[in-house]
């Protein structure tokens, strides 16, 4: 991508300025991945989306009729396994000094998610300094720089991944090369496995957001989806509300939370927690609570539907695709077509 941008593209380049188009291709989204993995079942597809981030090639490693410990054994965890050292050789084809950014993907993976946080972690003794190394990883699309919405403090912003595969890999993946070596990695796979859930959540509230920008039926049309986070000035900690999705002036918000965990592990006491959360938004004179759940019980959906607020099922996230398929199968051949980019050089006598 930099040799393409920088080389090709860039401004020392022949070819600066003659371009007749440019596409930055994305990853498939949850939804994307359902019409791929058609045979998974919709906890294994969660899984699947989270450590590989949608990367069409990455996906179609999958064998689809194995499990997923099986396919994250195939996949990560042999000598020859296709992601066993994907993203420390993306890094060394895209970047100078890739130990400094190893370093800092290593930091950022075990909860280090300031600058300050993340230079001390590194031993980088300038904090200021870390930035541009930041800046290149954003660049990349590797990690993001976030803030919580409604807030112009920068000073409350921290740094994520945004490519989970590679969040996957550094959490655990990169320190397992050793095992990886000897075979010896039932123990790492263990791991993984019980550790999964947790590492799924952040997976499950992106998810819940791209289901909001799919919706038609929304009290009104978002103009930006995120979080946020902030002090709670009576309780003095900090709050954090997983999804929130703003109108056109930010009078009005979607709140929601979101919990990727078994039925039996809900309570009520959730519910009151999102309505609590939602009164400390600054600017929202109006909110429309949202809870995201992989499962409910019929107990937890009375109780919310009692509070005015709106459960949403993960195992219902695809019904609109099967609207969307109905109305639109007279007018696509198939679901997925490959498309052909190709890219027209207009060349001149005098060049």
């Amino acid at each position: 991508m930099s040799f393409m941008e920088h080389q090709v593209l860039g401004y020392k380049s022949p070819l600066y300025g003659r371009k007749t188009g440019q596409f930055r291709i994305r990853p498939f989204d949850i939804f994307n991945t359902k019409k791929m993995l058609s045979k998974v079942n919709s906890d294994d597809l969660l899984a699947y989306y989270g450590i590989t981030d949608g990367i069409l090639q990455y996906l179609s490693f999958v064998d689809q009729n194995l499990s997923v410990a099986d396919n994250i054994q195939q996949m990560f965890l042999n000598q020859n396994a296709p992601l066993q050292d994907e993203p420390n050789v993306l890094l060394q084809e895209e970047l100078r000094k890739p130990v400094t950014y190893f370093s800092i993907l290593n930091a950022l993976a075990h909860g280090k998610n300031r600058s300050s946080q993340i230079s001390q972690a590194i031993g980088m003794s300038n904090g200021s300094s870390i930035s541009a190394y930041l800046n290149n990883l954003i660049d990349l699309e590797i990690i993001e720089r976030k803030q919580p919405i409604f807030e112009n403090n920068a000073r409350k912003a921290i740094y994520v991944f945004k490519d989970n595969m590679f969040k996957f890999w550094f959490k655990f993946i990169a320190e397992a090369q050793d095992q990886i070596a000897l075979e010896r990695t039932k123990g790492v796979l263990l791991g993984i496995m019980d550790e999964l859930p947790r590492f799924l959540g952040p997976v499950f509230e992106q998810t819940s957001r791209d289901w909001l920008w799919q919706q038609d039926d929304l009290p009104f049309y978002p103009k930006r989806i995120s979080s946020w986070w902030s002090n709670n000035p009576i309780k003095h900690r900090q709050e954090e509300i997983d999804v929130i999705a703003s109108n056109h002036d930010d009078s009005e918000a979607i709140v929601g939370e979101c919990k990727w965990r078994n039925a039996d592990k809900l309570n009520h006491e959730m519910i009151d927690t999102l309505i609590i959360r939602a009164a400390l938004l600054p600017k929202v004179r109006k909110t429309y609570l949202y809870f995201f759940v992989k499962e409910p019980t019929d107990n937890f959906k009375k109780y919310a539907k009692e509070h005015n607020v709106r459960v949403v099922e993960y195992q219902k996230f695809f019904g609109w695709i099967k609207k969307k398929r109905a109305v639109t199968k007279n007018l696509e051949p198939s679901y997925f077509s490959l498309i052909s980019v190709s890219v027209t050089l207009k060349v001149t006598k005098e060049n």
